[in-house]
C-alpha cells in the first residue's frame, strides 16, 4: 500500500543536524515517507548519511541514490529528482510536501485529504509585483516560454517550505518538463517558488490552504516597493531599493526563527500576527530557519519536544 504522505527534503551539510531533523519529521509526521536529496557538494557522502539515519532510528527516511546540482536559488532540479525517486513508494493521491534543511515541525501533522490537498500561496507574478522573485519572473522571457510549454496562462508564487501537492500532479509536471533543462536553467533564481505553485494553480485551481511552515517575513521589501508608482516598479529602481532595504534588515533583524513563535506553536496558539483556523488553532505546524547547529538553543528545545512526542506515540 502506498504511503499517504511524503516529504521531499534537500540537505547539504551537518550530518548530525540532518538526522536530528529526520527524527523530528518522523515523530510529528507519522504518516510520511521522507525522501532526502543530498547535494553533490554536501559535506558528507550519501552512504554516511544513510548509516547515520539508521543509527538514529529513522525508519522512514530514505536517501535518494541520485544527486543533481543544487544551490540556493536553484532547487527545482533536486526536488524533481526526489519526485522521480518517490515513484515506487507512492501513488497519484499521495500528498507530497517540500521542506528545507532548516525546517522543524512543532505539532503533529493532520491527515491530508488524499489527491485533493493543495497547500500553496498565491503571490503575484508580474512585471510590477512588489515581491522581488515574482517581479523577476514576470519580466523573464524564459518564464514566458516555460508558461507556454506548461500550458498555463499566468504565474503564481508560493513559499516552498510546507507547500504540498498530490504526487500525480507533480509527476505530470516532471514529465511535461522532461528535456527542458536549458529552459529551466535560463530562469531567474528561486524557480522552486514559482514552478510548482504555477502548475497547481493552472491544473487544480485555488489552493485548499497555505503552506504549513511558519516563516516570519517582515514585509519591509514589499512595503518599500509599494511606495513606488506602479510604472516604476518594473524598473531597476525597485531592485536597487529592495536590495538596500534587505541589507538594512539583515543588519538589524535576525533571519532565524523567534523563540516566542516556537513556544506559541508548541502551546497550540497562533504565532503573534498570524492566522488561526475556525477552531482557534494555529494554521502552522512547523517553522523555518532553525539554525543548522546541533546545539543551537532553539534546536535543542525542539529536540526535547521531539523526544517527548516519540515517547508518547
Amino acid at each position: 500500500m502506498a504511503v499517504r504522505h511524503a516529504i521531499s527534503l534537500l540537505v547539504h551539510e551537518q550530518i548530525e543536524v540532518v538526522a536530528d531533523q529526520c527524527r523530528n519529521f518522523e515523530a510529528f509526521a507519522p504518516a510520511a515517507l521522507i525522501m532526502i536529496h543530498v547535494s553533490p557538494s554536501a559535506s558528507f557522502p550519501r552512504d554516511e548519511l544513510a548509516e547515520a539515519l539508521r543509527l538514529a532510528g529513522c525508519e522512514r527516511s530514505l536517501v535518494n541514490p541520485v544527486s543533481v546540482q543544487s544551490a540556493w536559488g536553484a532547487l527545482t532540479g533536486a526536488h524533481f529528482a526526489n519526485i522521480r525517486a518517490l515513484a515506487s513508494h507512492v501513488d497519484a493521491d499521495t500528498i507530497v510536501t517540500f521542506h528545507a534543511s532548516n525546517d522543524m515541525l512543532l505539532r503533529r501533522l493532520p491527515d491530508f485529504a488524499p489527491g485533493t490537498t493543495v497547500l500553496f500561496n498565491e503571490f503575484e507574478v508580474s512585471p510590477r509585483s512588489t515581491w522581488y522573485t515574482g517581479r523577476k519572473f514576470g519580466q523573464s522571457k524564459a518564464f514566458a516560454a516555460l508558461l507556454e510549454r506548461m500550458g498555463c496562462d499566468r504565474g503564481c508564487g508560493s513559499q516552498i517550505e510546507g507547500a504540498s501537492y498530490p504526487y500525480g500532479l507533480l509527476a505530470e509536471l516532471v514529465a511535461r518538463l522532461d528535456g527542458e533543462d536549458d529552459l529551466l536553467a535560463a530562469l531567474p533564481d528561486a524557480s522552486e517558488e514559482i514552478i510548482f505553485s504555477t502548475w497547481a494553480r493552472c491544473r487544480m485551481g485555488r489552493p485548499t490552504g497555505a503552506p504549513y511552515v511558519l516563516f516570519r517575513n517582515s514585509g519591509l521589501l514589499a512595503a518599500g516597493a509599494a511606495l513606488l508608482p506602479p510604472p516604476l516598479r518594473a524598473t531597476a529602481l525597485t531592485d536597487i531599493l529592495q536590495k538596500a532595504l534587505n541589507r538594512i534588515e539583515l543588519r538589524f533583524a535576525s533571519p532565524f526563527a523567534r523563540q516566542e513563535d516556537v513556544e506559541a506553536l508548541i502551546a497550540g496558539r497562533p504565532a503573534r500576527g498570524f492566522a488561526q483556523d475556525t477552531n482557534g488553532n494555529p494554521v502552522h505546524f512547523g517553522i523555518k530557519r532553525i539554525a543548522r547547529t546541533f546545539n543551537d538553543p532553539l534546536r535543542t528545545r525542539i529536540r526535547e519536544l521531539t523526544l517527548a512526542q516519540s515517547a508518547s506515540a
